[in-house]
């Protein structure tokens, strides 16, 4: 973890200095820096219009990264996304110089393990089945639209509630929808909810309205988390997700840098340790 979020080495072109990419498996495109891209890209036709989680759009230029180098694997010609990275330090002391996104993870299956610092990408459609052998199938893969690429599981809640979380290791916070709060026996004026800041996505200068409870009790899979605090707001992006009137979840970095998983690849399930 570096501030906020889970990081990885990388190396672009022949260059072999490492440069810190945040691993965000809600990301749809792989984005580079603005101040490296014109070192190790080359601009591409047209823009991606890119919706943050407030549901605020923002156009950024793409581009194509001739080479990026992980874990001894190597993408070339990946396209990208040009942005500023400066607005994602200003909420650390940490700098980074891009995320890496769906585009590349879906590739294969993966572990994502904070506790022991690694992120291991594998070559097979399930990881091994001796550590990794509780898995549920991605619910999302079954909806229409652009959510299929997501990594999604079942939450157990509190008082038996249920809800559909997105696994997002790029978001800092947790985040429930207030039909998720309310199944859990939360209100907005009720006891050990506050306000809180608004919520901002990948567009920084567009807010949501949130409050902020502690939630105990939760379960994915056989595992219960550690009580944590999460931010309850109707975020936008939840539509996105069928999620509008249901219940549904952001589960965010916070959960996971405690908690490892794994994935199918094609995010076709998410596997939690047998061991």
């Amino acid at each position: 973890m570096r501030g906020d979020w889970a990081v990885v080495e990388v190396r672009l072109g022949d260059d072999r200095h490492p440069y810190r990419f945040i691993v965000d498996t809600a990301a749809g495109a792989t984005v580079i820096d603005q101040a490296l891209a014109p070192r190790f890209s080359e601009a591409a036709s047209g823009t991606s219009n890119v919706q943050g989680a407030s549901g605020a759009q923002s156009s950024f230029q793409n581009a194509r990264l001739r080479r990026l180098k992980i874990a001894g694997l190597s993408f070339r010609n990946l396209d990208v996304v040009v942005t500023d990275m400066a607005q994602f330090s200003d909420k650390s002391d940490q700098h980074y110089d891009g995320i890496l996104g769906n585009d590349v993870l879906s590739h294969y299956s993966y572990v994502f393990d904070v506790p022991n610092g690694r992120l291991s990408l594998i070559d097979a459609d399930r990881p091994d089945p001796r550590r990794w052998g509780r898995c549920i199938d991605n619910p999302l893969l079954a909806r229409p639209g652009g959510a299929n690429g997501f990594l999604s599981v079942p939450v157990s809640l509190h008082g038996g509630a249920h809800a559909l979380g997105i696994v997002d290791t790029g978001a800092g916070a947790t985040i429930l929808n207030w039909p998720a709060a309310s199944a859990s026996g939360l209100s907005k004026n009720g006891s050990g909810v506050s306000a809180a800041k608004g919520v901002v996505g990948f567009a920084p200068k567009a807010s949501t309205a949130s409050y902020k409870a502690t939630i105990a009790d939760a379960t994915i899979g056989s595992k219960t988390l550690p009580a944590f605090t999460a931010r309850l707001s109707d975020l936008a992006v939840f539509e996105g997700f069928g999620l509008r009137d249901k219940p549904g979840m952001i589960v965010g970095a916070n959960i996971w840098r405690t908690v490892p998983f794994a994935a199918a690849r094609g995010a076709k399930a998410f596997c939690s340790s047998t061991i």
